[in-house]
């Protein structure tokens, strides 16, 4: 809040929006293991699935077309 007693809601937003289009682009910039055809591969366009207290599976995106 500033001194005044308002806020910008805008401003807000936009900060809340560039934090989560960073991670947005870190997440699509960062490689992991596909679990079928075992090559690090980007995230962009794979699946990811998580299982509760267990492994995470990443398939690639050419390994879904493929499928």
């Amino acid at each position: 809040m500033r001194g005044n007693g308002y806020k910008n809601i805008a401003a807000e937003n936009v900060m809340a929006m560039n934090a989560y289009s960073a991670s947005n682009q870190a997440m699509a910039n960062k490689k992991r293991m596909c679990w079928k055809c075992q090559k690090d591969k980007h995230t962009k366009g794979g699946h990811i699935k998580m299982f509760t207290g267990g492994p995470m599976k990443f398939i690639c995106k050419e390994c879904l077309d493929g499928k």
